[in-house]
């Protein structure tokens, strides 16, 4: 187990290289709900390696899926 727990891109959202200000900020919305939404998708695709855990990634992911 800890081998596989070793293996991880992040072991918590904490992990995650962006914040909410980021997030806000790229899609030109306050506070909300949609914050989690988005961290929980964040979360999955960087744990089954379909997304890097770097920020310009995850900045035009957020873009192209969460802008509009």
């Amino acid at each position: 187990i800890t081998k596989r727990s070793d293996q991880l891109a992040i072991k918590n959202r904490k992990d995650i290289d962006i914040d909410s200000q980021p997030i806000m900020k790229l899609l030109n919305r306050g506070p909300g709900e949609y914050l989690r939404m988005i961290y929980d998708d964040l979360e999955q695709e960087i744990l089954y390696g379909k997304l890097p855990n770097q920020k310009e990634a995850i900045s035009q992911y957020i873009l192209n899926h969460y802008n509009g």
